[in-house]
């Protein structure tokens, strides 16, 4: 009796762990954001995107980490597909990355995501980054370019954590 007594005692301690292992919450910190300028990959311009994040709770979940950029002044910018010289844009991978781009139907946005699977319960990403090529953006000579820039990490389709707006002006360079 006493021994049952104690096996079942065992055997809902486990199943109590794992359902609190798997029902915990996934908490992330977005520490800094920055964005490079004069990037090139495979010989296409652009900024890339650096995150620096930690996360909680994330052993094996399947995440993505989401920038979206959109014009300062809430204007759209003007896609044009003759200018992209990579292999697509809207809803495909660019310039032989696992990156996801694409243009919001209203054109007001272009986003980008990349996705990760966390390694660990607690982990520390010293410098995630998104390439966006310059070509996604339609820059104009009669604007200053000014945008704003919101970094997004959800896991399960579920957003956990988002970073303040950054804003910034794109030069127009060549």
């Amino acid at each position: 009796m006493w021994q049952r007594f104690v096996r079942t005692a065992l055997l809902t301690g486990i199943i109590l762990s794992i359902t609190s292992i798997s029902s915990a919450q996934i908490v992330g910190t977005i520490e800094k954001v920055w964005v490079e300028y004069g990037v090139k990959v495979k010989g296409v311009p652009g900024i890339r995107i650096h995150t620096k994040f930690s996360l909680k709770n994330a052993l094996n979940a399947d995440c993505a980490i989401l920038a979206n950029i959109q014009r300062a002044d809430g204007g759209s910018f003007a896609f044009d597909r003759k200018s992209d010289p990579g292999p697509g844009f809207r809803g495909t991978t660019t310039i032989g990355t696992s990156y996801n781009t694409y243009a919001t139907k209203d054109g007001k946005a272009v986003l980008m995501s990349k996705p990760f699977t966390s390694p660990y319960d607690r982990a520390d990403y010293a410098d995630t980054t998104l390439f966006f090529p310059d070509w996604a953006f339609q820059l104009r000579g009669d604007n200053t370019n000014k945008m704003k820039l919101l970094v997004i990490i959800s896991s399960g389709g579920k957003e956990f954590v988002r970073s303040a707006i950054i804003e910034f002006s794109r030069p127009m360079g060549k």
